[in-house]
């Protein structure tokens, strides 16, 4: 619903240039970072839990940062009012606030029991 909401009153191109990557890369790479998690955590593969903390910390953890701090610097009410919305950081802070943990559990398992050590 942001996102309709987005595309149906703002008209600032620097706001697509933007959010139309983030989204983008964020449809195909969640969907393949939870996958390998899962598979992973239940048949113990280091290599797919690898590839599920690599995935956390590069593409996800670092498009939720810098889509904070990019808002924050480049989308000013004077210079594009109503390029971000209260729902967009507040989604954001809540999906940083859940990458920092699976990110911590992931490691957590790779270098567990059955895993680089």
């Amino acid at each position: 619903t942001i996102s309709w909401y987005k595309v149906r009153t703002v008209s600032e191109i620097l706001v697509y240039v933007i959010w139309m990557p983030t989204v983008a890369v964020s449809l195909l790479v969640e969907p393949v970072r939870l996958y390998v998690g899962f598979q992973g955590n239940l048949q113990e593969q280091v290599r797919s839990l690898f590839l599920f903390v690599f995935l956390t910390a590069f593409p996800s953890f670092a498009l939720a940062v810098a889509q904070i701090v990019f808002r924050s610097i480049m989308f000013t009410d004077e210079l594009c009012p109503g390029c971000v919305l209260a729902p967009e950081i507040s989604l954001t802070c809540v999906h940083l606030a859940l990458l920092v943990p699976e990110f911590a559990c992931g490691c957590v398992a790779l270098l567990g029991e059955n895993g680089l050590i």
